[in-house]
């Protein structure tokens, strides 16, 4: 019976294989693994059976890195093998990127690249101030790659399979790049040890420095509203003894800080104010007490701050030719003839004053009238007063240079006469001036320079260097000092108001100083007013001067017999229901003289003149009046 498959009728017949039947049956061999190429992935194994033979196709699988082969069947193909990107494939020790394979072949199949390993990742970064440290990190990755597993077909693809470990950071290994970039000082353990938890590159704060801590001043907590509200006042608040003040912390030193890096960072240390308890107090650790029946005051003293009560002095019946001081509030229940009396606190005189020299640092309440005394209210008191005198020097300089100009251009006097003539020369023999008044105004300041300090002290040594010297007094030094006097005059003009208070029924020929508002109950006459504040007269102004950084209220200035009298509003106003003519008036920087009389009217400085526009000024007077007679 004729054998029936496909390319074997030569060795069924027994004829011996020729070259050609040799090279024939090879042609096939190709052709038949061709076809198994270019059949598709997947495809069904061709099985056909002509008669009693059957016909399979090779067959190639792989499994854990192996690839296993099965021959093909009759004329089956042979099973084929690709290896796909990054997979190598070797074949009887040659790599191919495609084959043909048979049972007896020798197949090696591995990844190209098997592991790859990125360790993790530290970066350092300091702070610019070196305060804190960061570091960065990231994890590191390690790639396995394998040889997919694959089924028996006819034809594979080798392909691979990745596996990603994350490998964590490790907490040793950061703290060696901290120590390497510097990083000793601060090092936060917990932060550092949870770096082994991150998954995905960060960025973390592992030190810390320490800033310097600056010191803090001493600290004062008020017992109550009220304890604070009369402790910003200078005047005080009244305290029954044994009262509660408030806590007093003393003054904390500064501390050294450092950087991450180790650096040691130096402190800045404030300027501590210096403080101490004062007379009335009981301190009970830091609890402040009320030692004794007054009034409790913080003030300031030899640059330090006093915590005090000031007890309350009462003298009852009048008094003559005594001398007083008290380091709290007095109550004279009487009348005063010749007495100095001085009161840290306020001082309140229940009668009369005359010839007397009356100071309080807080409110001075006179119930009855001043003449010829000097009455002071509040801690700048003096400093108005020296103020004010030089004033009066800066208008005898500028006369002595005007005179001085007009006697050069009459050709009566030379520049080298008058250069070698002491000031009282030139007083006698060719001015006769207002500059012989010079040593009776420095007598008056005498009695206040000791409470002046500044460059009203520096300027009252210069006075007394030119005015009582033997040295001759030059044009250039006297204009030198007229413009130092014109800047302390400047200065003065933009103080602030201060918190005293100065009342008083009347005052006849006398002066009053106050570092805060003045109330003249029935007016003044012959009286010089200075205040920081305003002034409130219920009468009238007659005579003297009158000068107030705020507004200044009057109901009639002046007088018919056209005594001399100025008043002055520095950044304010002059109300007055009357007027009489020849009064000064300057508000602002304009002055004007009063030519004519007028009812009703305020002054108000309107481009650098004096302007008189038709007010109520009787209400104003009523209005201002009544709130500051009631403090």
């Amino acid at each position: 019976m004729p054998d029936r498959r496909r390319g074997s009728d030569a060795r069924v017949q027994g004829a011996p294989a020729t070259p050609a039947a040799r090279g024939m049956a090879l042609g096939e061999l190709v052709r038949r693994a061709f076809r198994a190429f270019r059949r598709a992935p997947g495809a069904p194994a061709r099985e056909s059976v002509e008669g009693d033979v059957e016909t399979r196709d090779g067959q190639v699988g792989v499994r854990e890195g192996r690839a296993f082969v099965t021959d093909p069947a009759g004329d089956g193909d042979l099973a084929a093998l690709v290896a796909g990107p990054g997979v190598v494939l070797e074949v009887n020790g040659q790599r191919v990127s495609a084959s043909a394979l048979r049972s007896t072949d020798d197949v090696r199949i591995r990844p190209e690249v098997p592991e790859e390993y990125e360790p993790p990742r530290y970066e350092v970064s300091v702070a610019q101030d070196g305060l804190a440290a960061m570091l960065t990190v990231t994890p590191g990755l390690r790639v396995t790659r394998a040889i997919r597993d694959h089924p028996p077909a006819p034809r594979v693809v080798l392909d691979l399979e990745e596996r990603r470990e994350v490998l964590p950071p490790d907490p040793g290994e950061a703290l060696q790049v901290l120590s390497a970039a510097g990083v000793t000082r601060g090092i936060d353990r917990d932060a550092l040890e949870g770096i082994a938890a991150v998954e995905a590159m960060s960025t973390l704060v592992v030190a810390r420095g320490s800033a310097p801590r600056p010191g803090a001043d001493f600290a004062f907590e008020p017992a109550s509203e009220e304890i604070a509200r009369g402790a910003k006042d200078r005047r005080g608040v009244p305290v029954p003894a044994g009262r509660f003040l408030g806590l007093l912390s003393p003054a904390r030193p500064s501390e050294p800080g450092y950087t991450v890096t180790g650096a040691e960072l130096a402190p800045v240390q404030p300027a501590a104010t210096p403080y101490r308890i004062g007379p009335g107090i009981r301190a009970e650790g830091g609890r402040l007490y009320a030692g004794v029946d007054g009034r409790f005051v913080i003030r300031e003293e030899g640059g330090a701050r006093v915590f005090a009560v000031q007890p309350l002095s009462m003298f009852t019946g009048d008094l003559e030719g005594r001398t007083i001081e008290v380091d709290g509030d007095l109550l004279v229940r009487g009348t005063c003839v010749e007495v100095r009396a001085v009161a840290r606190g306020s001082l309140i005189l229940e009668g009369a004053a005359a010839n007397c020299h009356l100071a309080a640092h807080g409110d001075l309440l006179l119930q009855g009238s001043a003449t010829r005394s000097l009455l002071a209210a509040g801690p700048s008191a003096d400093a108005l007063r020296a103020q004010r005198e030089l004033e009066a020097l800066k208008r005898a300089v500028d006369y002595v240079l005007r005179s001085y100009a007009e006697i050069r251009m009459s050709g009566v006097v030379e520049e080298a006469d008058w250069a070698v003539r002491g000031p009282r020369a030139i007083v006698r023999t060719a001015l006769k001036t207002r500059l012989r008044e010079v040593p009776d105004e420095l007598e008056r300041l005498s009695l206040v320079a000791r409470n002046v300090g500044g460059a009203v002290a520096d300027i009252l040594v210069e006075l007394d260097r030119l005015f009582r010297g033997e040295e001759p007094v030059h044009v250039e030094e006297l204009q030198r000092l007229a413009r130092r006097l014109e800047d302390r005059q400047a200065e003065a003009r933009r103080a602030e108001p201060g918190p005293a208070h100065l009342s008083v029924y009347a005052a006849a020929h006398s002066e009053i100083f106050c570092d805060g508002d003045v109330v003249l109950a029935k007016g003044c006459e012959s009286t010089r007013v200075v205040a920081s504040g305003t002034v409130a007269c219920g009468a009238s102004v007659r005579g003297g001067a009158v000068w107030a950084l705020g507004d200044v209220f009057a109901r009639t200035i002046g007088s018919p017999y056209e005594t001399e009298t100025r008043v002055t509003s520095v950044r304010g106003r002059v109300w007055a229901e009357y007027i009489h003519p020849g009064v000064t008036l300057e508000v602002g920087d304009a002055v004007v003289v009063n030519d004519a009389p007028r009812r009703e009217c305020c002054a108000v400085e309107e481009d650098g003149r004096v302007r008189f526009v038709p007010a109520r000024a009787t209400a104003a007077i009523e209005d201002r009046l009544h709130p500051l007679a009631a403090r």
